[in-house]
């Protein structure tokens, strides 16, 4: 099973909620923070995982939210709304194709919420390659 990153889910969620009136589209993303916060404090505590009925909780919490949103975005107006497009794609990405994959993270506490460390491990050489570009575009040698 495939695992999303919940940091990338939440900063989409952000660009959403900053940009229009979508209660929701804020209450999904403080819903994920809390399940991380959680999940934090149960690994603390030697918790291996959640229990069937917690997770079940979870999940229909999960389905509550993006059931109301869904219906905010349905009656919203798609002129007035700059994020429409971009708002109806994550939707249906979390309603449908992804929901597995984005709620992964309750089911095995062996999984990551997020993948900043392995991006902050990346960070170094994404800036090395990108001076290393620069001075090749400037006709500049670096040494």
């Amino acid at each position: 099973m495939l695992a999303q990153c919940i940091c990338h889910i939440q900063r989409y969620l952000k660009g959403i909620y900053t940009k229009v009136d979508h209660p929701s589209a804020k209450e999904m993303d403080e819903f994920l923070s809390a399940c991380i916060h959680e999940r934090k404090e149960k690994i603390k505590a030697g918790i291996l995982g959640y229990t069937k009925e917690e997770l079940n909780e979870k999940y229909q919490k999960y389905d509550a939210i993006l059931k109301k949103w869904k219906k905010e975005w349905m009656y919203s107006n798609a002129v007035e709304n700059p994020v429409y497009d971009d708002e109806r794609k994550l939707l249906s990405r979390m309603e449908d194709d992804d929901k597995k994959e984005i709620l992964y993270f309750l089911e095995d506490f062996k999984i990551p919420a997020t993948n900043n460390q392995a991006e902050s491990d990346q960070r170094n050489i994404k800036i090395k390659q990108k001076i290393g570009y620069q001075c090749i575009k400037s006709h500049h040698l670096c040494f």
